[in-house]
């Protein structure tokens, strides 16, 4: 188990640095700073994070290291107009079960320099997953779980998003009640916020518990909807 005591102000210095100046040069002569002020109390923040986690999904996967739970920093540019190697934000996910990244729901952290993004939902679904989003969608039971679900995150203070699609798919009613829902590539909700003083102490953790907790009903919705 961790002990997390917070970020150090290095680790919103460096991000913002990157931020301005996201070339191998500079990440280079900053390696040291990313790796004890950023990527080190990541590793201890994820292992703290595990217990609380587990009161909200006993499936979540929790694994303290890059390539687990804390994403590469390195941004994938072979088909992205984009070529700025980094990402400038340290990326945190907890995902559900062995599902692949994009075909079930995780809880996400994403921390700028200047702000914090704590949300739960997938992007985009995989084509494995998007067949039974949908047909969860306008089920009889799940579909009004959802909207349950919604309202509740949204009450929550949190912001919905992954419409993609500006028609509804073939095969299924544009005058459903979920219809709105059937528009998605992905579901997802947020809170985005100016980074907070608990960044910078053990509070952090029970601060993103809470706002997981609030986040909840959809992401276990899709968990639910998404394991049938």
């Amino acid at each position: 188990m961790g002990d997390f005591k917070g970020f150090p102000d290095a680790a919103f210095a460096f991000l913002e640095g990157l931020a301005t100046h996201n070339e191998k040069k500079w990440f280079d002569a900053n390696r040291e700073t990313y790796q004890e002020a950023l990527i080190a109390p990541a590793v201890t923040f994820v292992e703290t994070m595990a217990g609380p986690l587990s009161k909200i999904s006993k499936t979540l996967r929790v694994e303290p290291r890059i390539n687990g739970s804390i994403r590469r920093i390195n941004r994938d540019i072979r088909f992205s107009k984009d070529k700025a190697p980094y990402k400038t934000h340290l990326d945190i996910m907890f995902t559900e079960g062995d599902a692949r990244m994009c075909g079930t729901s995780s809880l996400f952290f994403r921390m700028f320099g200047d702000r914090l993004v704590i949300g739960a939902g997938a992007h985009d679904f995989s084509k494995e997953a998007i067949g039974p989003y949908r047909d969860a969608v306008v089920d009889a039971k799940l579909g009004p779980a959802l909207t349950k679900a919604i309202g509740a995150v949204k009450k929550a203070g949190n912001k919905t998003g992954g419409a993609h699609y500006k028609r509804v798919p073939t095969g299924y009613g544009s005058g459903h009640p979920n219809a709105p829902y059937l528009l998605h590539g992905g579901l997802y909700a947020y809170a985005e916020m100016p980074i907070p003083k608990e960044a910078s102490s053990s509070k952090l953790v029970p601060f993103c518990i809470k706002r997981y907790e609030n986040l909840a009903p959809l992401h276990n919705w899709l968990r639910d909807a998404l394991s049938r």
